[in-house]
């Protein structure tokens, strides 16, 4: 099989993606070390330019992509709001891109602890309900990951102060 601009396979059970190369948007959404609130994809200009993104991955004969929900920007004291990951899912489909999403890309509501006995609960309810919201706006099997990087957000938790308020 040949893959490149123009070229993409057929996706099925034997392809699991659109393309072989797969595009990646920065996502993070945590509080760093100094106290401010993160938004990689707005920073990067990702979610001020997302026709023009896609479309020149598509043109580039990319057909997958990653992108984050970001728990603490679609969560607020219990209230969900996916419109920004529904505004992506909106522009990936129009250009035929697939998404894989990843739910938390370390940071959690202002109410939420990762230390929090609670966390299991109140993280579950929120995937669910993304799952569901964007499965509406996905073609084919939906993909998703639940937490960014685990090992690393675990050892920043546990052993760093990169991300407010934890530290050893």
């Amino acid at each position: 099989m040949q893959i490149g601009a123009g070229s993409e396979p057929e996706q099925g059970m034997d392809e699991p993606l659109r393309s072989f190369w797969m595009g990646g948007i920065e996502g993070a959404d945590h509080i760093n070390s100094q106290q401010v609130p993160l938004d990689m994809t707005a920073a990067c200009g990702h979610r001020q330019h997302l026709d023009e993104d896609f479309r020149q991955l598509a043109a580039w004969g990319i057909r997958s992509v990653r992108e984050s929900v970001g728990w603490r920007l679609s969560e607020c004291n219990g209230h969900m709001d996916l419109r920004g990951a529904i505004d992506i899912a909106r522009a990936a489909r129009a250009h035929g891109i697939q998404v894989l999403w990843t739910l938390m890309h370390y940071g959690t509501p202002d109410d939420v602890s990762l230390l929090d006995e609670h966390f299991p609960d109140r993280f579950a309810r929120f995937a669910a309900r993304a799952a569901i919201e964007l499965g509406e706006w996905t073609e084919g099997p939906p993909v998703y990951t639940p937490v960014n990087e685990i090992s690393f957000l675990s050892w920043a938790v546990s052993e760093t102060r990169m991300l407010h308020p934890y530290g050893p």
